[in-house]
């Protein structure tokens, strides 16, 4: 088989598996009583508990975390050994893992396997790239049947257009960094669940914060903004620009957004509300902090991850 259809197929897969999951995961997004089953890593170990040993077992995170405070030096150097090692293991197992977990719970894992489909994509990308660079230079053979002997065949060989070659690696580079954007803000959503916003949408805004709602100020007189009537949200449309109509305010000179966590209001969902306002670590995930309530501490936070 031509090389190039191989990579064809490699790249509709997981092109397919990518549209697939972003779809399951935004419309799960669109409805308020669902978001709360999406499966983030502060929630994971009350989702899928056996999955999530299961995951930090294979992604070897307690012996690294061992091994850096036993001896930072000896974890410094294994670091780099253990990165490529989880390429491989991902490839082969925990992706798959991942897979047959989605089949049960598509709308758990929906958020998981964003992030882990994009590491595929990108992991592949990097490997088609690598491949053209090392035989742009090789000769391809195209071999065909004379017509006037059937039993003689005519081989030629020809080199890689500079022009084909230029346009496989630029797409290959634009393909990762498209891909790489979507991981991060699969990301962002894994860190924090409230942070999390649809993938359809180039909003990056928290889908948490629509409806928008917002007054004229107090020394103004109050009530709804010019355009909209009492009671009637700014922006009720998940995802789309929450600021609108922002500079066209009188006192548009003088006003700013401010988007911060706030704890769920009657009829929100309450399923998260006991890490809305846990400590962020230096990685950017909730992490357990000594000096908050009881019921606010490690049964919710996830160390190995």
């Amino acid at each position: 088989m031509n090389p190039f259809r191989v990579w064809r197929w490699i790249f509709l897969f997981v092109f397919g598996m990518l549209v697939l999951w972003v779809v399951i995961h935004d419309m799960t997004l669109l409805v308020p009583t669902w978001r709360s089953s999406i499966s983030s890593a502060p929630t994971l170990k009350n989702h899928l508990p056996k999955f999530r040993l299961c995951l930090v077992t294979l992604l070897l995170c307690r012996p690294m975390i061992k091994l850096k405070a036993k001896n930072k030096i000896v974890w410094a150097l294994a670091l780099p050994v253990w990165i490529l090692l989880e390429l491989v293991i991902f490839t082969v197992a925990t992706y798959p893992l991942s897979f047959l977990v989605s089949i049960g719970y598509p709308k758990t894992m929906s958020r998981i396997m964003v992030f882990e489909t994009s590491i595929l994509s990108i992991t592949w990308a990097l490997l088609f790239l690598i491949t053209i660079i090392k035989y742009s230079n090789q000769y391809y053979a195209l071999v065909g049947e004379v017509e006037e002997h059937p039993t003689c065949f005519c081989m030629c060989e020809y080199r890689m257009r500079d022009s084909a070659f230029v346009s496989l690696s630029l797409a290959s580079i634009l393909f990762i960094t498209q891909i790489t954007l979507l991981g991060l803000r699969g990301l962002k959503g894994l860190r924090h669940p409230e942070w999390a916003n649809l993938f359809t949408v180039l909003y990056t805004v928290p889908v948490e914060s629509f409806p928008v709602r917002w007054e004229r100020p107090v020394e103004a007189g109050g009530g709804p903004i010019a355009m909209r009537k009492p009671g009637e949200p700014v922006q009720g449309e998940p995802a789309f620009d929450p600021f609108c109509l922002m500079d066209e305010q009188p006192e548009s000179a003088f006003t700013r957004p401010l988007i911060q966590l706030a704890r769920p209001t009657a009829g929100h969902s309450q399923g998260s509300s006991k890490y809305l306002h846990a400590r962020i670590g230096c990685c950017g995930f909730p992490a357990a902090d000594s000096s908050s309530s009881e019921d606010s501490g490690s049964d919710y936070v996830d160390e190995d991850l």
